[in-house]
């Protein structure tokens, strides 16, 4: 699985790509605290009548300066969404599942209903004589026949639509729960970063000065593979440096060179696949 998004190609960073400025986040919460603090004006009363002044609550400076806990918070969702994302896909397969079982069952009854009408056609052929009964019994079954051929005809028509709209939906719900999980494993595995920048490195052009570009959580563990990094793409370490990038996110990485900006973050590799696989989707409808 792990090959065809590392072998997904290389895309330039638009205008669009997400930061996370967490100097922007901790902003806001001291803000808000600000805010909640001029709204109880009692409490710095009391507070300085008794000579001493209150600082920030330990417990939400804490809050506030705890860098992951909007990440943790993110995670939980995320594990939710997972979750709801799964019961998605299983009610689709029971629901195909469903509409198959119901033909088969419709093929049986169709069958049982032809066997009696041959039992009905033999009766009938004994009390009115073999010949009109045998043939007004043939016609009776031929009809029923054509109209069960008709029926299944038309359901698997019905199921063949079904299962084509669902296939974009079900190529959508998966790369939304692979994207979720490989963000929580891309935490755990820095080398899935090391990966992504050699692939991008071996389609570059290594002649003149490149700069890659790391989150300041992946710098440590980059720049210490940096001689891996550059046997494995055939370069010189004195034409690549590695920085460390505070606009960049965990497991987000870029990589500068003479001939533009190529960006191999893992979300947007996630994108990508995405792409292709809803291409394939419609392309097959």
């Amino acid at each position: 699985m792990f090959s065809n998004l590392y072998k997904a190609g290389f895309v330039h960073l638009g205008e669009d790509a997400r930061v996370i400025d967490m100097n922007a986040i901790l902003e806001k919460r001291l803000k808000e605290e600000a805010e909640r603090r001029s709204r109880h004006p009692e409490h710095e009363l009391v507070a300085a009548q008794d000579g001493f002044t209150e600082g920030l609550n330990a417990e939400k400076v804490d809050v506030l300066l705890e860098p992951d806990a909007e990440v943790a918070s993110q995670q939980n969702a995320s594990i939710q969404e997972q979750e709801q994302l799964k019961q998605e896909i299983e009610e689709a397969r029971n629901e195909l599942a469903g509409l198959q079982a119901q033909i088969e069952q419709e093929k049986e009854q169709a069958q049982l209903e032809i066997d009696q009408m041959k039992a009905k056609a033999f009766e009938e052929a004994n009390e009115q004589g073999y010949q009109e009964g045998y043939r007004k019994g043939l016609d009776s079954v031929q009809e029923l026949q054509k109209q069960c051929e008709d029926e299944r005809l038309q359901q698997e028509q019905e199921y063949q639509k079904k299962l084509e709209e669902m296939e974009p939906l079900m190529v959508d719900t998966l790369c939304d729960v692979y994207s979720h999980i490989f963000k929580v494993e891309a935490k755990e595995h820095k080398e899935l970063v090391l990966k992504l920048l050699q692939d991008t490195l071996l389609k570059v052009d290594g002649t003149g000065s490149i700069i890659v570009h790391v989150a300041k959580e992946d710098y440590a563990y980059v720049q210490e593979q940096k001689a891996a990094l550059l046997e494995e793409a055939g370069m010189q370490s004195s034409s690549v440096e590695i920085v460390s990038d505070a606009t960049l996110a965990r497991a987000q990485c870029m990589i500068e060179t003479e001939g533009g900006v190529y960006d191999c973050s893992l979300d947007t590799e996630l994108a990508e696949l995405k792409r292709r696989l809803m291409l394939l989707a419609y392309q097959k409808s």
